[in-house]
């Protein structure tokens, strides 16, 4: 990813994903994310392989903002759609629920694609008890 020293390599911890970036990006201190965790329409008309590097072997930091059907988040993209395999808690140094950790795969309806360019995984992280969250951004790592 464009934004990287030669030899840098970014790999934050849940806490730094959660804890950092992501309360500077909805508290809007847009100054503080690099420039290297971009904002990426995930769940546009575009599959994960066209977005990034499917042959690069870093993941990819980026943030993205929902799409809202109702009161259910549209995951659709291109050609297929971001399956949800699991949730997790994430909680503070009281033990107070602070957000969650979600993983998702990325599901092709067209199956050599599938195959053609790989295993598309993302953990998606997300505020617990932010009313005005849901129009604002989550972060997204992608692995390809």
């Amino acid at each position: 990813m464009e934004g990287y020293p030669i030899g840098y390599r970014f790999r934050p911890s849940e806490n730094d994903l959660f804890f950092h970036y992501l309360t500077k990006k909805v508290e809007g201190e847009v100054d503080a994310i690099p420039p290297f965790m971009p904002e990426v329409d995930l769940y546009g008309d575009d599959d994960p392989w066209e977005i990034f590097d499917a042959n690069s072997e870093e993941s990819f930091y980026v943030f993205t903002r929902l799409k809202m059907i109702k009161s259910r988040v549209k995951r659709t993209t291109g050609s297929g759609t971001w399956s949800n395999g699991n949730k997790r808690k994430i909680t503070d140094s009281r033990g107070d629920i602070v957000g969650y950790n979600k993983l998702f795969t990325f599901k092709s309806s067209i199956g050599s694609e599938k195959t053609k360019n790989g295993h598309w995984i993302m953990h998606e992280y997300s505020m617990n008890g932010r009313e005005n969250f849901k129009k604002s951004f989550r972060p997204a790592n992608i692995v390809v």
